[in-house]
Parts: C-alpha cells; sequence; structure tokens
C-alpha cells in the first residue's frame, strides 16, 4: 500500500469517508488543462485539510546527505509548492469539483472556506536526516503556515485522537506553539501529551508524556463511528437526498466528550428497548456550537399500530423540533430507535435554520412538554488513568 492509500484509507475513518476526498484533478473549463489539486484534502463545510504526502523510496536510499537533500526538494520543496498550488486554485476557481470516497460528488468553494489546515506528512526512508528530525513546520510567504510531519506521527495522532473535530483541534494547537516559537522542536509525542493536558500556557516537556501515558481511550464509552457510518441507510431525508451529510457534519464537529454525551443516549435507549419499557426522549445541547441532539426510544405499545412507521417519524420531526426550539439552537439531530423482533430500526433527522420565536410551539410545549430537564454540566475532553 502507497502511502497515498494509506492516508486516504486512514482519513476516511478518522473524518469519514463522505468527507475525504483523494480523487482530486479537475478542468477549469470546457477543454481545459487538467489540474491536480494536494493529494487529499478533508472537506468538511466551512472547513477545510489540505494534505499533500511524501514518501521516500527504499531503493534510493543512499546515506544522510542523500536524505537531506530529498527532504529539502521534495517536502520542503515540492510538497510546500503543491500545497501552495491548491491555495492557489481555490482562490482563482469559483467552483472545483470533488468526489469523495463514496463516489458523490461537490462543488468546493474557496470563498466559503473559513479555516485551512495544510499539512505535508512525510515518510522517510531508513536514513531519517537530522533535519526530518527536528522540522515540525513551514512558513510560506504565500502560502503562510504548513504542518510537516512525519507519517508515523500522523498515524498516532488519528490513531489516538479519533474524532474529528479533536484532530482538527490539536493542529490548530500544534500550529499556535510553533508559531509562538519557530524553533520548537519537541517530539511529537510530547506535544500531543501537553495538548491532551489541557494546559496550553506551558511549552511541552517530558513531564508531558504522561498525559499520553495515562490517556483512557474507553472507546466502548464515546465511539459511536460504527453508527454514524450506517446513517445513510435509514434517515428521514425532509426532501433532502444529502441531509445524512449534515447530520455526519454535526457529530464531526463535536469534541470526544460530545460522542460520550450521545453514545450514553443511545446505550439509555437501547436499554429501555431491551426491557420492553417506555421512556422519556434524552436530549442534551452543545450551546457553544448552537446544535441539539434528541434520542427518542420507541414506547413498545407503539409498535403494535398499523401506522407505526409514520408515527415514529412524525414523532422524530415533533421531538427535534421541540428540543431545538426549546434551547434555542439553529441545528438539531434527532434519532428514534425501536426493536422489531431482534432487530432494532433507527431513523435520523436533522433540522438546520435559525432559531426564531414561534408562538405556536412555544404554547404546545407549555402545554405537553415532552422532555426531562436539561441541566448544565461540565463534560472533560479526556480523561486520564
Amino acid at each position: 500500500m502507497t502511502l497515498e492509500e494509506f492516508v486516504s484509507e486512514l482519513n476516511a475513518l478518522a473524518f469519514f469517508k463522505e468527507f475525504t476526498f483523494s480523487k482530486n484533478t479537475f478542468k477549469p473549463g470546457a477543454g481545459g488543462t487538467e489540474l491536480e489539486l494536494a493529494d487529499n484534502i478533508v472537506w468538511m463545510a466551512d472547513d477545510v485539510t489540505i494534505l499533500q504526502l511524501k514518501e521516500r523510496s527504499t531503493e534510493h536510499v543512499e546515506d544522510d546527505a542523500s536524505e537531506t537533500r530529498w527532504f529539502q526538494a521534495k517536502v520542503l520543496g515540492k510538497a510546500t509548492k503543491q500545497v501552495r498550488d491548491t491555495l492557489k486554485f481555490l482562490e482563482e476557481h469559483p467552483a472545483i469539483t470533488v468526489t469523495n470516497g463514496h463516489g458523490h460528488s461537490f462543488d468546493l468553494r474557496g470563498d466559503q472556506i473559513l479555516t485551512k489546515t495544510k499539512i505535508v506528512v512525510f515518510l522517510p526512508g531508513k536514513i531519517v536526516p537530522d533535519i526530518a528530525k527536528s522540522t515540525r513546520h513551514h512558513v510560506s510567504q504565500t502560502g503562510g503556515f504548513i504542518h510537516v510531519i512525519d507519517a508515523r506521527d500522523y498515524l498516532e495522532i488519528c490513531r489516538t485522537l479519533r474524532v474529528p473535530a479533536d484532530i482538527r483541534d490539536y493542529f490548530g494547537y500544534r500550529q499556535r506553539l510553533l508559531e509562538s516559537d519557530a524553533k520548537f522542536a519537541a517530539p511529537e509525542a510530547l506535544i500531543m501529551g501537553q495538548y491532551l493536558s489541557g494546559d496550553e500556557n506551558t511549552l511541552p516537556s517530558e513531564e508531558s508524556h504522561k498525559f499520553l501515558l495515562a490517556l483512557k481511550q474507553n472507546a466502548s464509552e464515546f465511539d459511536i463511528s460504527m453508527i454514524l457510518q450506517n446513517i445513510y441507510r435509514k434517515v428521514e431525508r425532509q426532501n433532502k437526498p444529502d441531509d445524512y451529510y449534515e447530520i455526519l457534519r454535526q457529530f464531526g464537529r463535536l469534541p470526544r466528550s460530545g460522542w460520550k454525551a450521545a453514545k450514553t443516549r443511545i446505550n439509555y435507549c437501547i436499554d429501555a428497548l431491551q426491557k420492553q419499557e417506555f421512556r422519556a426522549p434524552t436530549r442534551f445541547a452543545w450551546k457553544e456550537l448552537s446544535v441539539g441532539f434528541v434520542f427518542v426510544p420507541v414506547d413498545p405499545k407503539l409498535m403494535a399500530e398499523e401506522n407505526a412507521v409514520e408515527l415514529m417519524e412524525r414523532g422524530l420531526l415533533n421531538f427535534t423540533l421541540g428540543h431545538k426550539y426549546d434551547q434555542h439552537l439553529n441545528c438539531c439531530v434527532g434519532l428514534i430507535m425501536a426493536k422489531d423482533g431482534e432487530d432494532f430500526l433507527l431513523n435520523w433527522c436533522v433540522i438546520t435554520q435559525p432559531w426564531e420565536y414561534d408562538a405556536e410551539l412555544e404554547a404546545k410545549l407549555k402545554e405537553n412538554f415532552p422532555f426531562l430537564k436539561v441541566k448544565e454540566e461540565l463534560i472533560p475532553r479526556f480523561e486520564f488513568r
């Protein structure tokens, strides 16, 4: 497997296949010359990560001097130029058609991108020159700050953080750190450890490593990736064929602690259905992002009704709208779950529109409030042993 194939698969797992683009050639006009964007692009609404990859063939490894020349020419030279070219293409062309891992094509519009993370990932040969060991970034007059990172470190970052928002947040922290001290060259593990600590005012040191070693993964408590990867199979689309992309994007905005909150509520629904007992919908809101999530276990008695599916869909939309309105949110994702024999039935929806006062809905919620009251709670992003 080549480095390009490996990073493409890794990003599809870390950021969802829907938002990962590795077939990035395009023609700006009819009969125009084919141009190439970066090797891999992760695009989630107004956020884009540009990755350019360089792999050293072991057949060409000679000595430290030759590997130094390769790193300077291919990583700091050509790869960073390819990143700059991608930025230029995004500025010059109103829309660039890109195709994701599902074969779905979209127009990438540079004027809608608010944040750009630029990364050169390199895989050295058997000899790793000193310049490769000490280089953490590159600053270009036209491209600005570009992360430079060993492919093995990139793998560990994705494998450790796992959640799209946390991976993006880590690279934001990494950039702020290196911009404050251009010569800083601590091992990536120490940078990662200090990030996990949550203390951005202290420079990474040997002490930082203890946070990485003590990190509790506890994937069973937060990992909902398998559920999210199957969202497209069953979505209440509301006449919007790409609704499930928006649902994934909203989960992609949440940090690990948000995923944990979702996993806890999904388990709540599963437990209610397993025990065949009625329970009220459960929910949470991430006010900082103005997004909410509501999870509805279906009353077992409802499944006996002839129009059970219609009632489920109507209930899903009503609960989602109700939670969105009650918490004054701009977006809300809903999940309803039922049990049919041994099978679990899941249906999703998303409502995205600015909150505004609605007298009729206000009255309905006062008359029949279907939710448990919410309370403010601080959930740590990471937990340690």
